[in-house]
């Protein structure tokens, strides 16, 4: 089991919890709590259908949870400070089921449905919010696009990379952060290279998702082929059996009647 500092390097690049949070060190509660919440939005595991990214995703949403509940509590959050690290032996968090930390969430806000996910996505791209963490990401990942593709929330390389690139440009046009060249001396090819590997990575979750649906029809198919099968054994088992005798009616009883006195008895020999 990894330690709880190197999952933080794992799954977000940093062992700076202020970095994953998207937030200056001084920050207060309130801007803690709303990272948070928005934080917890992106990895919810509501939010992921695939098996590889759901069990991410629920890695992901507990690493957040425990910063979380670091960084509201006073104390723990100076020895962070002071230290930049915290006491690993106390707790294990990636031992614990991702319900407890979904449970912490729930208990910090409302009940969170699939609806609000959405909503959440319709509003968060071109907002203010999304303006602001594009530029801390932007810093952090010192205009490095593919690093910052791994923070970068609700969006993808197909349908936004134009879009994200775009604001970025504004945001060093307008001098409100650095002109690191990774960003504004990208050339065409690494672009071309990103979206082709996105292009891939879309047609085979694509393709897994029709597999995936092939595969229960597959299985529906079996089972309807057991059914047939048991049916058609049914039936040649009881046509196998001799039939029983059917009742005769009264006339048949005279019949039978006639035809023994019709017939001469055999003498017995003396």
């Amino acid at each position: 089991m990894p330690k709880f500092m190197d999952s933080c390097q794992k799954y977000f690049g940093t062992k700076d919890f202020y970095q994953i949070f998207h937030l200056k060190k001084a920050c207060h509660l309130s801007e803690i709590k709303k990272a948070y919440y928005k934080l917890a939005l992106q990895y919810h595991p509501d939010r992921s259908e695939k098996h590889e990214e759901k069990d991410q995703q629920n890695e992901k949403f507990k690493v957040i949870g425990k910063i979380y509940s670091i960084l509201v509590d006073p104390d723990q959050r100076a020895a962070f400070d002071a230290t930049g690290t915290i006491d690993e032996d106390s707790d294990d968090v990636l031992q614990s089921n991702y319900e407890v930390w979904l449970d912490l969430f729930t208990k910090t806000f409302k009940r969170v449905t699939v609806e609000d996910i959405k909503e959440f996505e319709r509003t968060y791209k071109g907002s203010a919010d999304e303006r602001d963490d594009l530029k801390a990401i932007y810093v952090q990942c010192e205009g490095n696009m593919e690093a910052m593709w791994e923070h970068i929330m609700i969006s993808n390389v197909i349908d936004d990379e134009e879009r994200i690139r775009k604001i970025i440009e504004e945001l060093v046009a307008e001098k409100e952060v650095p002109e690191y060249e990774a960003f504004t001396k990208e050339t065409e090819a690494s672009k071309k290279k990103r979206r082709k590997k996105a292009e891939k990575e879309a047609k085979e979750a694509t393709t897994l998702s029709e597999d995936l649906i092939k595969t229960i029809a597959l299985r529906q198919g079996d089972r309807q082929q057991q059914f047939d099968q048991l049916i058609n054994n049914l039936q040649e088992r009881y046509a196998a059996e001799k039939p029983k005798k059917t009742p005769t009616t009264p006339k048949q009883h005279v019949a039978s009647a006639n035809r023994r006195k019709a017939t001469p008895k055999r003498l017995k020999k003396t």
